[in-house]
């Protein structure tokens, strides 16, 4: 078991840990930050128990988080310590693993990302396949199927204390049932089924288990392009298109028991022309652009709305700060696409909202309506101001309409908020 995971090993692992939220726990209640104030007691505890076989998974915290269709996505928050020997188990499993990566797969692979795979698009378009089809493996986490899984990396891992170790890893517990609408508690996997979204190991073995599929759409000569359980075939003809969508159905179901999503059989065919434009990684690609999709629009301001909205007591530091942090991130995002007009709709968006938020308390006078010199001077970053590359505030100005300066009291530029 020593060999199994060291203590150097559980000390690279905890370096390697996402650390971006430090308040984030498991149903231990203990934080990453908590958890780093005795790191090293807590991870020679851990591979003492490792070495002697007495270390014990424990459950999972249980978190839906919104989606951008208005469902639900399920995540399965581990204790630090479990994230922990999770991320060393990924660790020795990644150089063995990569092998099987195709050039082909873009999700979840070091130096690969989201611009990578739409480049990856208009070069197949540029060769001639201008006929996408769309598509997408119908709740991908929740049914891989695990023996299948387990039986594929025995012949890679070959060890079978590893392998149990990665199986007891994957096989959590919703521990905090009481605290989740019992209406979605059905969202949730079961315990023995799939791999938990949220754990360290699944991109990892998301894409070790579709590897095979990956190898016979090249194989038989399709312009495939994947990005997790989402992908596109890049095609010369229609009929082409319809071919590949029959084939990648097929190969699914038959060897990996998956299933596509049911509109790509559906009236609404996701075969379409790469002129007309189609969403996927978050873009909308068209031709040789690619541009927020309208829902990504759509949500930056309600974002925005539910700040100013919000019955929750904050400063108005404090909402500029989150205001802020959404802008950096919706801007970091999108930067590189083509942003058109939104800044500036954006902009008049969120100076009309803070506009509201003020009159109500009587910060600002009926009818007052603030500036973007004003909103600067207060602190707030716009769209277009992260569009421009302006960092420089207004030094002072007054009220549009009634040339007073807002009744608030100055202060410094808030640090931008993370998403």
């Amino acid at each position: 078991m020593r060999k199994l995971i060291s203590l150097s090993e559980l000390q690279t692992a905890w370096n390697k840990l996402n650390k971006r939220n430090p308040r984030s726990y498991g149903v231990d209640g203990v934080t990453i930050a908590a958890f780093s104030y005795n790191v090293e007691s807590q991870l020679k505890k851990i591979a003492q128990q490792l070495a002697n076989g007495s270390y014990q998974f424990q459950g999972a915290k249980g978190v839906l988080i919104d989606k951008s269709d208005g469902g639900k996505r399920p995540l399965k928050i581990a204790t630090v310590r479990d994230r922990v020997v999770a991320k060393a188990l990924a660790l020795r499993l990644e150089p063995r693993l990569f092998r099987f990566d195709q050039p082909c797969s873009f999700g979840y692979r070091k130096k690969l990302g989201t611009r990578d795979a739409v480049e990856a698009i208009h070069k197949l378009a540029d060769a001639g396949s201008k006929w996408v089809l769309e598509a997408d493996i119908k709740k991908f986490f929740d049914r891989v199927d695990r023996k299948k899984l387990l039986d594929k990396l025995n012949a890679v891992v070959r060890s079978p204390l590893r392998l149990a170790l990665i199986e007891k890893a994957l096989t959590s517990e919703i521990e905090n049932r009481d605290e989740i609408d019992p209406d979605l508690l059905s969202i949730f996997p079961s315990a023995a089924a799939g791999i938990p979204q949220g754990n360290t190991l699944s991109p990892l073995l998301a894409n070790f288990y579709l590897h095979t599929f990956d190898q016979a759409m090249l194989k038989k000569g399709f312009g495939l392009v994947r990005y997790a359980d989402d992908f596109v075939v890049m095609c010369k003809t229609k009929q082409e298109a319809e071919e590949a969508c029959v084939y990648a159905q097929r190969f699914l179901n038959d060897k990996l028991g998956l299933e596509l999503h049911e509109l790509a059989f559906s009236g609404k065919t996701q075969i379409r022309r790469y002129s007309d434009g189609f969403q996927f990684v978050g873009f909308f690609i068209r031709d040789r652009i690619q541009m927020p999709p309208g829902k990504a629009k759509d949500r930056y301001k309600e974002r925005i709305k539910q700040i100013l909205r919000s019955d929750k007591k904050e400063t108005l530091v404090r909402k500029i700060q989150r205001l802020n942090g959404i802008t950096k991130g919706w801007y970091e995002a999108f930067k590189t696409t083509a942003l058109g007009q939104f800044p500036n709709e954006a902009d008049e968006f969120l100076l009309a909202e803070l506009s509201q938020f003020l009159r109500e308390r009587k910060i600002f006078r009926r009818g007052d309506i603030i500036s973007s010199q004003q909103a600067r001077f207060i602190g707030i970053r716009t769209l277009g101001d992260s569009v421009r590359g302006s960092t420089k505030p207004a030094d002072r100005a007054g009220s549009p309409r009634t040339g007073r300066a807002p009744r608030t009291k100055p202060t410094n530029p808030a640090p931008p908020a993370s998403v």
